[in-house]
């Protein structure tokens, strides 16, 4: 509870008034917290997300979509890569990097 929390005030802060251009979500990041983000952040430019959200069966992977701004995408290693790719492939995306 406590790493959602601190993921929800990071992006809150960061996404306050809608001009955040960066958001890494850390390892412990929740589906709830990965949720708020693309909900308050619609203008991200750089987004790192870590592999165990993007393997979560919770994760709904087609909010990935709704950061149409995304110029690099950084993925934890994942099993979604497939769809990932078919998301955000009408995207402007520049780098899309696996970690």
């Amino acid at each position: 509870m406590d790493c959602l929390v601190k993921v929800l005030e990071k992006v809150e802060m960061e996404c306050a008034f809608g001009c955040s251009f960066c958001v890494q979500l850390p390892k412990c990041c929740t589906v709830e917290a990965f949720e708020f983000a693309a909900n308050v952040c619609p203008g991200l430019v750089t987004l790192s997300l870590p592999g165990d959200l993007l393997d979560n069966k919770h994760t709904n992977l087609e909010l990935i979509g709704k950061w149409k701004t995304l110029e690099v995408l950084s993925l934890g290693s994942c099993l979604n890569l497939a769809k990932i790719l078919a998301i955000v492939q009408t995207h402007n995306i520049a780098r899309i990097f696996m970690v």
